[in-house]
């Protein structure tokens, strides 16, 4: 918001030494550049680079993704409420890639596998998919924390950068479109930084688009950059919440409102994959200890039959040939992927006069100490 240098002087008063650059952190209005080959002598960075982070839009067949909408988009749908979402934020399934779908989100991890081999071809020797999932709105504006993907239950950090296994690619893939001024529309940022290695010379950013899937190697630092703060309750002077309104929206349809001519929805739902090519162990299910979910990474999908769990039935999967005719009404494109160039600046020393070494707080995921 144009604050930078008082950011920068709490942050340098806290210890800190880097932070995001502001291109990443403004990315409505930055420098940033879309990953094209503008010039000769970038073409083969350009190329470089997108063996490290590629974006795709139409990967995602229409009817499946107006079906997973359907069941998923609701914050109190079965799925989010059987896992106690968003009180418990990460769980996640393991999929056997060799195995029969027994869920629409297991079929389309395998219609989107030779997409990502197209880009990726190690993916091609994947023995399993790890997913989980995300529902945000716009009170959630706040992003996602830089983090690496990997498996937990096979992790050490006693020494940087070794004992930790990743996924061979991560993807994230968009089942929705939250318009620009929403609180839940802020890009996705990769960068080309691994754990125990130097800070990241540049990142890469991509805006949540319904049906876009962003890859990337699965070893990168990512995360989701703040969207725009706004609140969807109208308080009144006694401090009490009063009519909740909806502060973007223009017009209602079925799933989303429209801005403009384009749709756009209420909520950020995104569907993350992990193909993994190291070995990763598969957990139990979840379990239901006196009426909530007992969870963890790399679950086994309940059992069909199981009455414990309601989502399954959700989520049924599609005949393969009805899913296959939906996948070949729209080839997937090329699509936008900005870079930020560098990824990180230095924090300025604090302006004299103020100190904030007093101010205990955790560390942040956008800054280094």
């Amino acid at each position: 918001q144009g604050k930078s240098r008082d950011a920068d002087s709490i942050l340098a008063g806290l210890g800190y030494r880097a932070r995001l650059n502001d291109m990443a952190l403004t990315y409505r209005n930055s420098g940033a550049s879309e990953l094209t080959a503008k010039e000769e002598n970038e073409e083969a960075a350009q190329q470089q680079a997108q063996k490290r982070v590629f974006a795709m839009d139409g990967a995602v067949p229409s009817e499946v993704l107006r079906r997973l909408r359907v069941a998923l988009e609701p914050p109190s749908a079965p799925f989010w409420a059987e896992h106690l979402y968003p009180e418990v934020d990460f769980f996640s399934y393991l999929f056997d890639l060799k195995s029969s779908p027994t869920n629409l989100v297991e079929e389309l991890i395998l219609h989107l596998k030779p997409l990502v081999v197209q880009r990726f071809p190690e993916v091609a020797q994947a023995h399993s998919a790890e997913w989980w999932m995300h529902n945000k709105g716009s009170e959630q504006w706040r992003g996602h924390g830089l983090h690496y993907d990997c498996n937990e239950h096979a992790s050490t950090v006693s020494t940087p950068g070794n004992g930790v296994a990743y996924p061979a690619v991560s993807a994230v893939v968009y089942l929705s479109e939250p318009p620009p001024s929403s609180g839940a529309a802020g890009p996705t940022l990769v960068l080309d930084q691994i754990l125990g290695g130097p800070a990241a010379p540049e990142g890469y950013l991509v805006a949540p688009r319904r049906g876009r899937m962003l890859l990337f190697d699965g070893r990168l630092l990512h995360g989701v950059l703040p969207g725009t703060a706004c609140s969807l309750d109208v308080v009144d002077k006694s401090g009490s919440p009063a009519e909740s309104t909806t502060l973007f929206a223009t017009h209602s349809s079925e799933h989303g409102h429209s801005v403009g001519h384009r749709v756009h929805d209420l909520r950020r739902l995104t569907l993350m994959v992990g193909w993994w090519t190291e070995p990763v162990e598969r957990r139990p299910g979840p379990e239901a200890v006196g009426g909530r979910a007992v969870l963890e990474s790399n679950m086994t999908v309940p059992a069909s039959g199981d009455t414990s769990w309601s989502w399954p039935s959700t989520l049924r999967p599609m005949v393969a040939a009805a899913l296959g005719a939906t996948a070949a009404s729209r080839a997937p494109a090329p699509a936008p992927v900005s870079r930020v160039r560098p990824a990180w600046q230095a924090v300025t020393a604090a302006e004299e006069g103020c100190h904030y070494s007093g101010i205990v707080a955790p560390p942040s995921p956008l800054v280094q100490q």
